[in-house]
C-alpha cells in the first residue's frame, strides 16, 4: 500500500533518513525543527501525522525514527530523485544544482530556465 506524502513531509523523511544513516537511533523534534527552519510546535505536528500513516516513530519527549515503512518511502522518494537529476541532465547538461532546484520547485519552473535549455526538455 502507497501512503500518500506531502513536500513538506518529503523534507522530514528526507532528513530522518539522512540522520539516521549517521547511526542517531532517534531525533529530537527540537533538532529536526532546527535543521528544517521551522517552529517546534510546526515539527510536532507534522511528526504527528506521519506517525499516524505510519512512516515514523514518534514519542513526545524521547524523539523520532523512520519505520521500516518510512524506510521504503523516503527510498522511493530518493529513486525518483536521482531519475529525474538524470533525467534533466541528459537532457538539459544544466550543473546538477540548478538541476536539483528545478525538481523540488514546480514544474512550471521549468519556464525559467534560459530558453535554450528550455527548448531542449520538448
Amino acid at each position: 500500500m502507497t501512503v500518500k506524502v506531502t513536500r513538506g513531509e518529503r523534507k522530514y523523511l528526507t532528513y530522518l533518513y539522512e540522520v539516521e544513516a549517521y547511526g542517531e537511533k532517534r531525533v529530537g523534534t527540537t533538532q529536526i525543527a532546527k535543521a528544517l527552519n521551522v517552529a517546534p510546535p510546526t515539527a510536532v505536528e507534522a511528526l504527528e501525522k506521519l506517525h499516524n500513516k505510519g512512516l515514523v516513530d514518534f514519542v513526545k519527549r524521547r524523539g523520532v525514527k523512520l519505520t521500516d515503512s518510512g524506510i521504503k518511502t523516503v527510498r522511493k522518494i530518493l529513486r525518483k530523485h536521482r531519475i529525474l537529476e538524470i533525467l534533466f541532465f541528459s537532457s538539459t547538461r544544466l550543473p546538477l544544482d540548478e538541476i536539483c532546484q528545478c525538481i523540488i520547485c514546480k514544474p512550471w519552473h521549468a519556464q525559467m530556465l534560459p530558453s535554450r535549455k528550455r527548448d531542449t526538455l520538448k
